[in-house]
């Protein structure tokens, strides 16, 4: 489902993304249709593209909720560079988006991990044990909470080595 997210802008109580700590490195030039950094709003030549994007959004809303009363499993994704999906940030909107449609924050978070492990075959990923890839975030909150907590990053490690998270955001 990486698209989820794409249409978060165009959603009922969305939050303007680029006041995400992590959108201090993000170029609106460097991005395809960005929101508007100002205000987090989508960009429109009329008011008739407008209305087009918000039907559609309410479209791929309704479909998700009849996806997910079929009790389907998910697997979060961030849609790449494209239509203002942002790096870095687009990932927790996905896992929003999933809570917001009805899933437990638990179910959310496995939408990004031991789901891919168990749909793909990927034994090194989705579970913290012996012979596994260390690619963690610790977070200074608790997600199965408040899937907001995911943002609440302390610490980030790759392979096994922790990143200097603070060094990154400066870029």
């Amino acid at each position: 489902m990486p698209t989820f997210s794409l249409y978060y802008p165009s959603l009922p109580g969305h939050r303007n993304l680029w006041k995400e700590p992590a959108a201090a490195i993000l170029d609106a030039k460097g991005m395809f249709k960005p929101t508007d950094p100002a205000s987090g709003e989508l960009v429109f030549g009329s008011e008739e593209a407008r209305r087009k994007n918000e039907k559609m959004a309410a479209q791929m809303w309704d479909l998700n909720l009849a996806f997910h009363r079929e009790h389907p499993r998910y697997l979060a994704a961030t849609g790449a560079a494209v239509f203002g999906s942002m790096p870095g940030i687009s990932m927790h909107t996905e896992l929003e988006l999933l809570v917001r449609l009805g899933l437990q924050p638990r179910e959310a978070l496995a939408a990004a991990t031991g789901n891919y492990a168990e749909q793909f075959g990927w034994r090194e990923l989705g579970l913290v044990s012996p012979g596994r890839r260390a690619d963690l975030l610790v977070l200074d909150g608790d997600p199965t909470v408040d899937i907001h907590n995911t943002t609440r990053i302390r610490m980030v490690m790759l392979q096994g080595d922790i990143l200097d998270r603070e060094a990154l955001l400066r870029r």
